[in-house]
């Protein structure tokens, strides 16, 4: 669990600060094999935990955000490692491995039953482009691959009895992993990144598929946590810890921080059949999780290559130069004389876009949706702890949640509106008197109201054309504010839509007059309440709201009272940044600092539905993992508090309820993402 982890590593501090020891034997907290425990060691064991993440697709580890110095800082690298600078990187997911021979030959089947590739002289080619785009060898072409073509199939090779399926794919091309970027990211129904009608195929970073790493990204996730290292575990290597070719002489190493016992090849893997590659995972992770960051094959990265591009690098999430002839190769391979040197993490190489060779491979890089905010999992106190909450706030319990992604903000009004639209042409919704409904459902299951039923609603529904939009209210434009008048079965068919949108699962069943959650599915769904208030709570344990114990008009929208004494805003009533005279008076999502999870409005603005159904009583028998709440009953939970709600229903542990029907002015939801 994340909260007993983190006591463990504050144990750690203080053995460290109480003066940083060395033993004989080194200690098993010690994880970059200096023989001490220190800041160093904490930082790889956090990020080893945060792997961890049950939202992550399982060949994926989350790679936390970050800034690092990027560059040789050591000062014996090549002249294109420097300067030396600050980076600063998004969060992002990495493959733990590099791709397979099996991965790659799944593609190339699938990419051939559809027609994309055609095989020329044993080549693999985009159909339709000649030989423009070389994608990989087969085994007819070099017989280094080792993936063969035969009978319209391709299959993954045998070399001395052993099976190479998980071995790293070579002879591939940078335009041929871009292509497995883009088939990966449409067998999951993501995104895909490259446009491979444009001569250079370009990657736009604005997709939330697979892709190549930048340059950046790919040395901040080889370092693993660690700084100014020369490898992903510390500032030696040998052939206990990577695949390369330790080159000596006069019966020694050649290169001072290369203290391998073995020369040349790594005696495991040189059987003296080229290549002499490891199968991926053969050797310990780094510390975010990652394998085969030093050695074995060199791995694209999706930048073009420039020398001199460090001088003019931009600080924040670099992406390369904008042009070049070659793209950046890093992390060094098994067959190099200089091999030592160039598995160091600041190491750059570079290749043209058709190249391929015997040490070349590849790994995948996976952006999350830029609207969600990952919760790491963990064990909280859940309910009021300052004796002064409602009887159904108790008793207060201790529960753990795994991780999940929840949305930052507050679904808006545009956002509901291009759902309703597209709802509407698929004939899955109907509106009567203003209301929108599911279609063939009569009145049971209405969604939201319009203007024309509610005058608090935000959204208009023209009566000939049948299309949604957004309205404006004392001249101000309300697409950025959050959707009101939505019910719960509007808030979760919302979730559905969203989910086949983004190709995962739906997770509601609307066939059932309950409309239930299968929390199996990998899709769009309500938080559950201990997610909802863990969320709120954002990493802070004990306290009224998400950042502390008392609240103004500087930190949320509510109406403020006098009433109660953490109540301190020097301004009473309504938000005067928002009371335009004209109900509802909602705010922009996202106008007040977030918590320490990154949401905005997670006390006030408007209530949130949640999954569950309520109880008054339920957290007396709340199970202690992951509790979905009762398992029927006739309300739903909401939470959060509202803009015309004082501040003691904008309390992290306040709960309310509601018919699932019920759509009011202070009724909104926000999402989870859940991929476990």
């Amino acid at each position: 669990m994340w909260l007993k982890s983190s006591s463990i590593l504050v144990s750690f501090v203080v053995i460290a600060i109480s003066g940083g020891f060395c033993l004989a034997d080194c200690p098993s907290a010690d994880l970059t094999g200096d023989c001490f425990v220190d800041f160093e060691d904490f930082a790889l064991m956090a990020a080893q935990w945060l792997t961890t993440d049950p939202c992550v697709p399982d060949d994926m580890a989350i790679i936390p955000s970050g800034e690092f110095a990027m560059g040789d800082s050591i000062g014996d690298g090549w002249y294109n490692e420097w300067p030396v600078h600050l980076v600063t990187l998004d969060l992002f997911y990495m493959g733990k491995y590099e791709t397979s021979n099996q991965q790659y030959c799944d593609y190339l089947n699938s990419a051939l039953a559809q027609g994309l590739i055609a095989v020329i002289d044993g080549v693999v080619h985009q159909t339709g482009s000649g030989t423009s785009y070389l994608y990989c060898d087969t085994s007819t072409s070099n017989s280094y691959s080792q993936i063969n073509y035969s009978g319209g199939a391709f299959s993954v090779r045998s070399k001395s009895g052993r099976s190479m399926a998980n071995d790293p794919v070579v002879f591939v091309t940078w335009y041929g992993a871009a292509a497995y970027c883009n088939w990966r990211s449409q067998q999951e129904g993501k995104e895909m990144c490259y446009n491979n009608s444009d001569p250079n195929w370009p990657c736009d970073f604005s997709k939330k598929g697979y892709r190549l790493p930048t340059e950046a990204e790919w040395e901040y996730a080889a370092r693993g946590g660690l700084s100014g290292k020369r490898f992903p575990w510390g500032d030696t290597i040998s052939h206990t810890q990577a695949n390369y070719y330790s080159w000596w002489e006069e019966g020694a190493p050649y290169y001072p921080y290369d203290i391998s016992p073995t020369e040349g090849y790594h005696p495991t893997w040189d059987d003296g059949i080229v290549p002499y590659i490891s199968p991926v995972g053969s050797f310990a992770a780094n510390g975010y999780g990652l394998y085969d960051m030093a050695g074995n094959v060199w791995e694209l990265c999706n930048d073009w290559f420039s020398d001199f591009y460090y001088s003019s690098s931009p600080a924040d999430n670099p992406t390369g130069p904008t042009t070049g002839t070659g793209y950046v190769l890093r992390g060094g391979a098994w067959d190099n004389v200089n091999a030592a040197q160039y598995c160091r993490v600041s190491h750059r190489y570079a290749a043209s876009p058709s190249y391929r060779h015997v040490d070349i491979g590849f790994r995948l890089v996976l952006q999350m949706p830029d609207d969600l905010a990952l919760v790491p999992g963990g064990t909280f106190e859940m309910g009021y702890s300052f004796n002064e909450g409602d009887l159904d706030e108790r008793p207060v319990h201790t529960v753990t949640v795994d991780s999940f992604h929840i949305g930052k903000y507050e679904i808006t009004n545009r956002q509901y509106c291009d759902y309703l639209n597209s709802a509407m042409s698929e004939g899955l919704v109907t509106v009567a008197s203003g209301v929108v409904y599911q279609a063939g459902s009569g009145t049971s299951y209405p969604y939201c109201d319009t203007h024309s039923a509610s005058t608090y609603g935000q959204i208009d529904c023209n009566d000939v054309s049948g299309i949604f939009s957004v309205r404006t209210k004392s001249g101000r434009d309300m697409s950025n504010d959050p959707m009101v008048e939505v019910s719960w079965y509007g808030a979760v068919a919302y979730c559905n839509w969203r989910s086949q949108e983004g190709g995962y699962e739906t997770c509601y069943d609307p066939c059932d007059p309950n409309w239930p959650c299968d929390l199996s599915k990998k899709g769009y769904r309500l938080a559950t309440e201990a997610e909802w208030e863990y969320a709120a709570r954002g990493g802070l344990s004990g306290r009224r709201f998400p950042w502390g114990d008392t609240i103004s008009h500087d930190q949320a929208n509510y109406k403020s009272s006098s009433v109660y004494s953490y109540d301190i805003s020097p301004t009473e009533g309504y938000h005067p940044t928002w009371n335009d005279g004209v109900y509802p008076y909602t705010s922009a999502v996202g106008s007040f600092a977030p918590n320490g999870y990154g949401l905005y409005d997670m006390a006030g603005n408007v209530w949130e539905w949640c999954n569950d159904w309520y109880s008054g009583s339920y957290y007396s028998s709340s199970p202690t993992n992951n509790p979905t709440g009762p398992a029927g009953g006739s309300y739903r939970v909401f939470r959060g508090g509202a803009w015309n709600y004082n501040a003691y229903y904008c309390r992290v542990a306040s709960r309310t309820y509601n018919n699932p029907t019920s759509r009011l002015n202070n009724f909104g939801f926000r999402l989870v993402l859940d991929l476990e």
